[in-house]
């Protein structure tokens, strides 16, 4: 697998929990991502059955906060990783073109995405992505001189 398909593999998943999470958030009117994994959680839990006296329970509560946390931080290790990757795709943009393939189905749907998605990729502030992908998430918080980045 090309390291381009593996990038966009990578972004459409995360695109999709991205979509998931957000709907969690509209659904349920939270302004908190951690909030909304709890709701989203108490919500499963009463669909399948278990009493709301039951989860208003000390000890549902703590188990229902402990694995909210646990699913928080995976999304947060996810988002990480997505904008490692979203950095991949825009380093293989200028090969990602309609002149590196001579199949001409593989062309047209290129060009399709690119044309369907400019807007998207015009609006991502690319410079703060490098930023926190170089200082922050690739490079052990050193900047681009090798040093430790500054707070």
């Amino acid at each position: 697998m090309t390291k381009l398909s593996e990038c966009l593999i990578i972004l459409n998943f995360i695109g999709l929990k991205i979509e998931h999470l957000n709907n969690v958030h509209i659904n349920y009117g939270f302004t908190d991502l951690l909030t909304g994994i709890k709701r989203d959680m108490y919500r499963k839990l009463y669909n399948i059955g278990v009493s709301e006296e039951i989860l208003d329970s000390e000890k549902y509560g703590q188990f229902i906060a402990e694995e909210a946390s646990e699913k928080f931080s995976l999304v947060h290790e996810n988002f990480a990783k997505g904008i490692v990757d979203l950095y991949s795709f825009k380093e293989y943009d200028n090969f990602f073109n309609s002149k590196c393939t001579e199949d001409e189905f593989l062309r047209e749907k290129i060009l399709k995405f690119k044309k369907d998605n400019k807007h998207l990729i015009n609006d991502v502030d690319w410079d703060e992505i490098i930023d926190l992908r170089n200082t922050i998430l690739a490079h052990n918080l050193r900047d681009k001189n090798k040093k430790p980045s500054k707070p």
